[in-house]
């Protein structure tokens, strides 16, 4: 086969297989939290902004507040937990956007009633991860839809790419979708940290600083030994444009982690509980934020940048050879 046409089978087929790969995941993860939500903790969320998005059927627009053709509706809400300030757009664990384009219209006809006439409104929040949140929870049947959709576009790609691509052409996709992967996160980061130089700054205050012991595993026949360890854990808030913040990150790529207290120790020395510090962060995205600029290549990251530039290079270097065989 030409190498040109296994070239595009290879990204046409692949993307596919990508694409499918993808809506699978969001569908999987709405529905496990559409179903958990139910039982999740509630408290009471300020309307912030709220903009309804018309539509040409008539038969809403009657019982509509304000007369409203209401098809979507895009809310924006702010709730506090445990003394930290969260803002979320959510409506629901469903679809790929937060306005309510997939819900029913009398869901949202009774959603808009209460956030028009009400400035306050329940939101359901993850107690571990109370930034998660929505207004409407429970499952939602349309994701269904999502998940054969997914797996429709997953299988369709894979099976295409055996059917028309050799074992290399394979190998190589498969290469360099996990160099995407593990180096994704790494490299925004050391993005992020270049930036972090000139992002805007402002006090916060040090609300706990600390070394937390992690007992490692002793060994057994069945588990391999594990060190013990201290995390350096360095908790701050501080408050952009009305609302609360708390983050724990130092450095963007630096480790938590340490094998003796005293270096745990040494990376806490400069801060205590109440302490004034400056904080950097992000101007669009003020929940990110550092306490010290710049990147810091700490030992997982390392790992990581290896691990993936092995597969990039493995990669590149059969796609390379392919060419030159060609």
């Amino acid at each position: 086969m030409d190498i040109g046409l296994e070239l595009l089978y290879l990204v046409s087929f692949g993307g596919i297989a990508v694409t499918g790969a993808y809506i699978l995941t969001v569908a999987v993860i709405n529905t496990a939290n559409g179903i958990m939500s139910k039982s999740w903790l509630t408290t009471e969320a300020t309307i912030r902004t709220t903009s309804p998005i018309k539509h040409t059927d008539r038969s809403v627009k009657r019982d509509s507040p304000s007369g409203v053709e209401l098809n979507q509706i895009k809310v924006e809400y702010q709730y506090e937990v445990k003394g930290v300030d969260y803002i979320s757009q959510r409506i629901g664990f469903v679809g790929f956007s937060n306005r309510g384009v997939f819900y029913s219209k009398r869901m949202l006809l009774q959603l808009s009633l209460q956030i028009f006439d009400n400035e306050k409104i329940k939101v359901y929040y993850h107690s571990k991860k109370p930034q998660v949140s929505a207004l409407l929870p429970g499952f939602f049947p349309v994701n269904l839809l999502f998940l054969f959709t997914g797996i429709a576009f997953l299988v369709t790609g894979l099976v295409s790419l055996g059917l028309t691509l050799n074992s290399w052409a394979i190998f190589t996709l498969i290469c360099l979708c996990l160099s995407f992967l593990i180096l994704k996160h790494p490299a925004e980061d050391l993005i992020l940290g270049i930036k972090s130089r000139s992002w805007p700054t402002v006090q916060g205050t040090i609300t706990s600083a600390r070394a937390d012991f992690h007992a490692g595993d002793s060994g057994s026949p069945y588990h391999e030994a594990q060190a013990d360890s201290y995390e350096a854990l360095v908790k701050y808030k501080y408050q952009i444009d009305g609302i609360n913040y708390l983050s724990n990150r130092l450095r963007f790529g630096s480790t938590r982690y340490y094998f003796s207290r005293k270096s745990a120790e040494k990376i806490l020395s400069p801060y205590y509980g109440g302490k004034s510090v400056e904080v950097y962060y992000h101007p669009r995205k003020p929940r990110i934020s550092t306490l010290q600029t710049g990147f810091k290549l700490g030992q997982v990251w390392i790992l990581l940048f290896i691990t993936g530039f092995i597969f990039l290079s493995i990669g590149l270097i059969l796609l390379f050879l392919r060419v030159l065989g060609q």
